[in-house]
Protein backbone atom coordinates (compact mmCIF):
# COMPACT_ATOMS: atom_id res chain seq x y z
CA UNK A 1 0.00 0.00 0.00
CA UNK A 2 1.93 3.35 -1.04
CA UNK A 3 2.28 6.06 1.33
CA UNK A 4 2.22 9.37 1.21
CA UNK A 5 4.68 11.73 3.94
CA UNK A 6 3.09 14.88 5.14
CA UNK A 7 3.85 17.57 7.53
CA UNK A 8 1.75 18.39 10.36
CA UNK A 9 2.73 20.90 12.83
CA UNK A 10 6.38 20.85 12.00
CA UNK A 11 5.96 16.69 11.84
CA UNK A 12 6.49 14.41 8.96
CA UNK A 13 4.01 11.99 9.06
CA UNK A 14 3.52 8.97 6.76
CA UNK A 15 -0.37 8.42 5.63
CA UNK A 16 -1.67 4.77 3.27
CA UNK A 17 -3.93 5.80 0.52
CA UNK A 18 -6.42 4.75 2.68
CA UNK A 19 -5.98 7.27 5.73
CA UNK A 20 -5.39 9.77 2.80
CA UNK A 21 -9.04 9.25 1.97
CA UNK A 22 -10.59 9.46 5.79
CA UNK A 23 -8.64 12.89 6.30
CA UNK A 24 -9.82 14.04 2.72
CA UNK A 25 -13.29 13.00 3.94
CA UNK A 26 -13.52 14.81 6.95
CA UNK A 27 -13.34 18.84 8.23
CA UNK A 28 -9.43 19.82 7.17
CA UNK A 29 -9.13 21.03 11.26
CA UNK A 30 -10.43 17.49 12.62
CA UNK A 31 -8.01 15.94 10.05
CA UNK A 32 -5.04 17.86 11.77
CA UNK A 33 -6.00 17.18 15.40
CA UNK A 34 -6.08 13.48 14.29
CA UNK A 35 -2.75 13.37 12.76
CA UNK A 36 -1.81 15.52 15.85
CA UNK A 37 -2.69 12.93 18.15
CA UNK A 38 -1.14 10.32 16.63
CA UNK A 39 1.96 12.01 16.19
CA UNK A 40 1.77 12.51 20.04
CA UNK A 41 0.74 8.84 20.70
CA UNK A 42 3.73 7.72 18.60
CA UNK A 43 6.42 10.11 20.21
CA UNK A 44 5.23 8.40 23.97
CA UNK A 45 5.52 5.30 22.41
CA UNK A 46 9.43 5.83 21.47
CA UNK A 47 9.62 7.88 25.19
CA UNK A 48 8.16 4.34 26.57
CA UNK A 49 10.72 2.29 24.65
CA UNK A 50 13.62 4.40 25.23
CA UNK A 51 12.37 4.44 29.23
CA UNK A 52 12.06 0.39 29.30
CA UNK A 53 15.86 0.11 27.48
CA UNK A 54 17.05 2.32 30.17
CA UNK A 55 15.21 0.43 33.14
CA UNK A 56 16.54 -3.05 31.51
CA UNK A 57 20.32 -1.21 30.97
CA UNK A 58 19.72 -0.10 35.09
CA UNK A 59 19.11 -3.64 35.53
CA UNK A 60 22.05 -5.72 34.22
CA UNK A 61 24.00 -3.01 35.78
CA UNK A 62 22.00 -3.62 39.43
CA UNK A 63 22.71 -7.09 38.84
CA UNK A 64 26.68 -7.05 38.14
CA UNK A 65 26.76 -5.17 40.77
CA UNK A 66 24.75 -7.48 43.59
CA UNK A 67 27.13 -10.22 41.73
CA UNK A 68 30.32 -8.42 42.54
CA UNK A 69 29.43 -7.22 46.19
CA UNK A 70 28.80 -11.43 47.07
CA UNK A 71 31.39 -12.10 45.40
CA UNK A 72 33.65 -9.62 47.95
CA UNK A 73 31.99 -11.29 50.66
CA UNK A 74 28.87 -8.60 51.23
CA UNK A 75 25.98 -10.64 52.86
CA UNK A 76 22.70 -10.77 51.45
CA UNK A 77 21.19 -8.47 54.67
CA UNK A 78 24.06 -5.90 53.66
CA UNK A 79 23.11 -5.78 49.79
CA UNK A 80 19.39 -5.69 50.86
CA UNK A 81 19.87 -2.84 53.26
CA UNK A 82 21.78 -1.11 50.73
CA UNK A 83 18.73 -1.52 48.40
CA UNK A 84 16.46 -0.63 50.90
CA UNK A 85 14.71 -4.03 51.58
CA UNK A 86 15.75 -7.31 53.74
CA UNK A 87 18.26 -9.79 52.51
CA UNK A 88 15.76 -12.24 52.20
CA UNK A 89 13.79 -10.01 49.63
CA UNK A 90 17.30 -9.59 47.91
CA UNK A 91 18.07 -12.97 48.22
CA UNK A 92 14.94 -13.91 46.53
CA UNK A 93 15.54 -11.59 43.62
CA UNK A 94 18.68 -11.96 43.33
CA UNK A 95 20.28 -15.13 44.50
CA UNK A 96 20.28 -17.48 41.21
CA UNK A 97 20.63 -14.87 38.96
CA UNK A 98 23.99 -13.42 40.59
CA UNK A 99 25.42 -16.44 40.18
CA UNK A 100 24.29 -17.04 36.18
CA UNK A 101 21.25 -17.03 34.58
CA UNK A 102 20.31 -20.49 34.94
CA UNK A 103 22.32 -21.72 37.82
CA UNK A 104 21.06 -22.71 41.14
CA UNK A 105 23.38 -23.12 44.32
CA UNK A 106 26.10 -25.66 43.52
CA UNK A 107 25.92 -28.65 45.08
CA UNK A 108 26.38 -28.56 49.02
CA UNK A 109 26.55 -25.24 48.69
CA UNK A 110 25.25 -23.56 51.84
CA UNK A 111 24.23 -19.99 50.17
CA UNK A 112 24.55 -17.53 52.95
CA UNK A 113 21.10 -15.63 53.64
Amino acid sequence: MGRQRRKVSGQVVAETRADQAVTESIAPELADELVRAEVERARWRGELRRAVRGVQGADGDLRQAVKGARSAGVTWAQVGAELGTSGQAAHKRFGYRARGAAEGPAAGEADER
